[in-house]
C-alpha cells in the first residue's frame, strides 16, 4: 500500500505543478496582450513584427534620422556578413 501512497502523492504533485506552470502561463500572455494595447494607442504608429518599418514622430530632425537609418543598416549588414 505504501509504492500506491506514494504514486498517488507524486501524480498530484505533479498535477499541481503543472497547474501552476499553466496559470503563470495564461496570466503572461494576457499581460502581454495589455501591454500591446496601451503601447498602441500611446504610439502614433507601430507596424506588425516583419513589418516594413515602424514609424513614430519625434518631432526632431528628418536628416539626423536618415543618417542613423543609414548607420543601423550598415552596422547590421557587416553583422550578418562577417565571416565566422
Amino acid at each position: 500500500m505504501d509504492i500506491i501512497n506514494q504514486l498517488s502523492f507524486g501524480i498530484e504533485l505533479m498535477l499541481v505543478g503543472m497547474g501552476t506552470v499553466f496559470v503563470f502561463l495564461v496570466l503572461l500572455v494576457f499581460s502581454i496582450l495589455g501591454m500591446t494595447k496601451v503601447i498602441s494607442k500611446v504610439s502614433k504608429d507601430v507596424s506588425l513584427p516583419g513589418g516594413s518599418h515602424a514609424e513614430i514622430d519625434t518631432g526632431k530632425n528628418n536628416e539626423l534620422s536618415k543618417e542613423l537609418i543609414t548607420v543601423i543598416s550598415s552596422a547590421v549588414y557587416h553583422y550578418h556578413h562577417k565571416s565566422p
